[in-house]
């Protein structure tokens, strides 16, 4: 899948290219190319980076920001896919009729199977944190892994980010400095052009003899 993602007007358009034939942008089938390239504009316009290596700094954070929003979405998936297992848990520990069968009818959403849940929930003295709750518990060991992985990704993400903006400051530090050099070389050259002493040439008479009539 091709992304076009936006650049600059400093850099060569060539350099996304580059970086898209090296290795295209971390979507999977049900990815929307839009939401990543959006995410790299925005980047490229704040962070603005200057040559290939910080260009690549920048796509490895983005592929990195990017990893940690969805694996937060994932972690949220995981507990939407547990709610069903969870309230069956709950109407079971309830005594609920036929617990199974409301319990999957609810997740399909049909609306006698919602209002049915919400009642026995409300009969019991029960919200519907309980069901959250067993589903956590019953994928705790996915969503702690999850956890996991999305501090590793924001570790990675973070360090990316200190990486280029050591390297920014860096060379911006070695631009002023070089600056620095310039200027007081041009300063000493307009020193020794003023202390030079401009002596104006003698003024010669009497080497013409006058024309007599």
């Amino acid at each position: 899948m091709e992304v076009q993602i936006a650049t600059s007007a400093k850099f060569p358009a060539s350099l996304p290219a580059v970086l898209d034939d090296m290795a295209p942008p971390p979507l999977i089938r049900d990815d929307t190319a839009g939401p990543y390239a959006a995410l790299f504009a925005h980047i490229i316009a704040e962070v603005k980076p200057r040559g290939i290596v910080e260009h690549i700094w920048v796509r490895d954070f983005v592929d990195l920001a990017f990893e940690v929003v969805r694996l937060r979405s994932l972690k949220a998936d995981l507990l939407t896919a547990g709610a069903n297992e969870g309230l069956r848990n709950v109407l079971r520990d309830i005594g609920a009729d036929d617990y199974f069968g409301l319990a999957k009818r609810w997740y399909a959403r049909e609306p006698d199977a919602v209002a049915a849940v919400e009642a026995a929930l409300a009969a019991a003295g029960l919200g519907f944190g309980v069901v959250r709750a067993q589903a956590l518990a019953l994928r705790i060991g996915e969503v702690e892994a999850t956890d996991r992985m999305i501090r590793s990704a924001e570790a990675r993400r973070d360090e990316m980010l200190r990486q280029l903006f050591r390297h920014q400051a860096e060379l911006a530090e070695r631009l002023r400095r070089a600056a620095a050099a310039q200027a007081e070389i041009d300063a000493q050259i307009d020193a020794r052009v003023h202390d030079i002493e401009i002596v104006p040439a003698p003024v010669q008479t009497g080497q013409f003899v006058e024309a007599g009539g």
